[in-house]
C-alpha cells in the first residue's frame, strides 16, 4: 500500500487508522481525506464546515484532502454498482473519485478505499441524484408516507364546506360584500408581499403571508422544509420559531389588522391557488378560529367567479397558470399563460372593476 483514502464523517477511520498506517511505515504511506462540498446531499460524511462537530478531525496527520461534489459522488456510485458489481453507496462513490484526484497514475501505487456504505440504504437519494436509474415509466416509486398522509389531508380541506367554490363566493360572499355595511368578513391575501403589490387582489384584502403566520420574519429567505407548493415554510439556516404557534397567529394577525381577532370572527383566506391559504386555514382552525374559510382555487377562482377586484390599473397581472386548467382560465378572461393581460391599458382598468 502506497496510499490510503478515507471520507470525512466522524473522521475515527482517517485519524484512527492513517496515524497507525503513517506509524508502521516510518511516513511513507500517504494518507488522504475525501469530503463533500457545503450543502451537500452525500450520506453520513461531513463538509469542512461541519467538520467543527467532531474532535476525531486532525487535518495536520493527512497529506492531502480532495473535495467531490454530489453528482461526481452518485456518477461514480451508479458506476461501481453497474459496471463492478460493487453495492456500494454515494459515500463510497466519493471515496474513489477523491482517489483518483489524488494519486498519481504511476507504476507501483497502490491506493486502499475503505467502502463503508451500502447502496440499499440510500435509494431515495439515488432516485433524486441519478433519475435515469428509474424512469417515471414503470420504475420504482417511492413516497413518503408523511407526507401521503399530510397531502390528503389537504386534499379534503380543499374539498371541504370551508372552501368557498364560484357558487358559494356568489351566493354567500358576494351580497356581504357588496352591502358594505360592516358585516364583511376579514379578506386576507396569504401571498407573500411582492405578490400582494404586483398582481391582482379582492377589494379591501390585507395582506399578512404564511409566512408571518408560521412566525418568521416575512423579508427573511425561506425554504420549504416539504416538496409541495408553498408548504411549511421556515427561514432558512433557523430551527423553530421560538414563539408558540398561538403566538406566532396571534402576533400576524396584530400586525397586520392593528387589533386583535376573536375566535368566532369571519375570517376569508385566499392565495395564488389554494395552497398556502389552506395551510393557514388549518392552522387557524387548529388553534380554536372557528369561522375561517378559504377561496377555492385561489385568485384564479376569485376572477372566474366574477367578484370584485381593486380598481388600480398597476394590479391587472394574474398568477402564471402551472397547468392547462389555469391557462385555459386565463385565456377566457383576457391574459396570456404569464399571468399577463391581453388587452389594452384602459380595458385593464375596467377589467379589474
Amino acid at each position: 500500500m502506497t496510499h490510503f483514502f478515507a471520507s470525512t464523517g466522524t473522521c475515527g477511520t482517517i485519524t484512527g487508522t492513517g496515524s497507525f498506517l503513517k506509524e508502521i511505515s516510518g511516513g511513507r504511506i500517504k494518507v488522504h481525506g475525501i469530503h463533500p462540498p457545503r450543502g451537500h446531499d452525500i450520506p453520513g460524511v461531513r463538509s469542512i464546515e461541519q467538520l467543527k462537530m467532531t474532535d476525531h478531525y486532525k487535518p495536520t496527520g493527512y497529506d492531502e484532502l480532495a473535495e467531490v461534489s454530489n453528482q461526481e459522488a452518485f456518477d461514480m456510485c451508479k458506476r461501481l454498482n453497474q459496471e463492478e458489481s460493487l453495492i456500494a453507496g454515494p459515500s463510497s462513490g466519493m471515496q474513489v473519485v477523491g482517489a483518483l484526484k489524488l494519486m498519481p497514475d504511476v507504476p507501483g501505487n497502490i491506493g486502499v478505499v475503505i467502502f463503508c456504505d451500502d447502496i440499499f440504504k440510500y435509494t431515495t437519494s439515488v432516485t433524486k441524484h441519478c433519475p435515469d436509474v428509474f424512469p417515471e415509466s414503470g420504475g420504482p416509486q417511492f413516497e413518503n408516507a408523511e407526507l401521503k398522509a399530510l397531502g390528503s389531508i389537504l386534499d379534503a380541506a380543499k374539498e371541504g364546506p370551508d372552501t368557498l367554490d364560484s357558487r358559494a363566493l356568489n351566493d354567500q360572499l358576494k351580497p356581504i360584500l357588496q352591502r358594505g355595511n360592516g358585516s364583511a368578513p376579514l379578506l386576507i391575501d396569504v401571498r407573500p408581499h411582492d405578490e400582494f403589490e404586483s398582481r391582482l387582489r379582492p377589494v379591501g384584502a390585507i395582506n399578512i403571508p404564511m409566512s408571518v403566520f408560521n412566525g418568521q420574519d416575512e423579508e427573511s429567505d425561506v425554504v420549504q422544509v416539504f416538496d409541495l407548493p408553498g408548504a411549511v415554510q421556515r427561514k432558512a439556516g433557523s430551527g423553530k420559531p421560538s414563539k408558540s404557534a398561538r403566538e406566532c397567529v396571534d402576533d400576524a394577525l396584530r400586525s397586520g389588522l392593528g387589533r386583535g381577532v376573536l375566535h368566532d370572527e369571519n375570517i376569508v383566506l385566499y392565495c395564488n391557488r389554494a395552497v398556502d391559504s389552506t395551510f393557514v386555514m388549518l392552522r387557524l382552525k387548529a388553534l380554536g378560529f372557528c369561522n375561517v374559510k378559504q377561496v377555492g382555487f385561489g385568485m384564479f377562482g376569485w376572477r372566474d367567479a366574477g367578484m370584485p377586484t381593486e380598481n388600480d390599473p398597476r394590479l391587472v397581472k394574474m398568477p402564471p397558470a402551472s397547468n392547462a386548467e389555469e391557462e385555459a382560465l386565463l385565456a377566457r378572461h383576457g391574459y396570456n399563460k404569464e399571468g399577463d393581460p391581453q388587452v389594452s391599458r384602459t380595458a385593464c382598468a375596467s377589467l379589474s372593476k
